[in-house]
């Protein structure tokens, strides 16, 4: 798998795209979000309910 493109921003809401994956459990900012949020799994935010991505169904989750 190749990577088209990577951002980092402070305010993830700005950026456009179709997902974001991101271990924080709530994403805020300025703008609302275009993107859908795929919750990282880790052991702090496992009561957060969403879509979540890990190392083993990441396959899946991205249709790859």
């Amino acid at each position: 798998m190749i990577a088209r493109n990577i951002v980092f921003a402070k305010d993830k809401t700005w950026v456009s795209g179709d997902i974001l994956i991101d271990d924080k459990p709530k994403i805020e900012g300025q703008e609302e979000p275009l993107w859908e949020h795929v919750i990282f799994d880790r052991p702090y935010n496992r009561h957060v309910k969403g879509r979540r991505i890990n190392w083993q169904n990441y396959t899946k989750i991205l249709g790859i």
